[in-house]
């Protein structure tokens, strides 16, 4: 995540969260991509004129069979009632939808949330 927020002029600073998770191997691309599709919009539209921010990652278990990932931004946020239907949202549905995920973005009070829930894989210790 550092190299993504290294190529991009910004005063964001991207903060992480990470538990450690068992994920399918075919799912690691598209969260990869979902991952930096998230980043890059956040410095690019959370965080306008300079301002700097922060954006958080974090990724936890739900349950023995599920995670969530939220990254979330204090930035301006958007407009729920506008439409959005670039490229890059396109992009992270369909990735979302290929790993089995459930994708919600909201506006919160100051700035956005990106969150997804989907299956992992059950941890070595859990199968015993």
């Amino acid at each position: 995540m550092t190299d993504i927020v290294a190529g991009f002029d910004t005063r964001a600073e991207v903060t992480t969260d990470i538990a450690p998770v068992y994920v399918h191997r075919d799912h690691l691309m598209p969260l990869g991509l979902i991952v930096n599709e998230a980043l890059c919009n956040a410095i690019k539209y959370a965080f306008p004129d300079g301002r700097a921010g922060t954006i958080s990652v974090a990724l936890s278990r739900v349950d023995p069979k599920h995670a969530l990932l939220k990254i979330v931004d204090n930035g301006v946020g958007f407009d729920p009632k506008m439409p959005s239907e670039g490229m890059g949202r396109r992009l992270v549905i369909g990735l979302a939808q290929q790993i089995g995920g459930t994708l919600a973005y909201e506006a919160c009070e100051k700035g956005s949330l990106l969150s997804l829930e989907f299956p992992i894989e059950p941890a070595a210790a859990d199968e015993k």
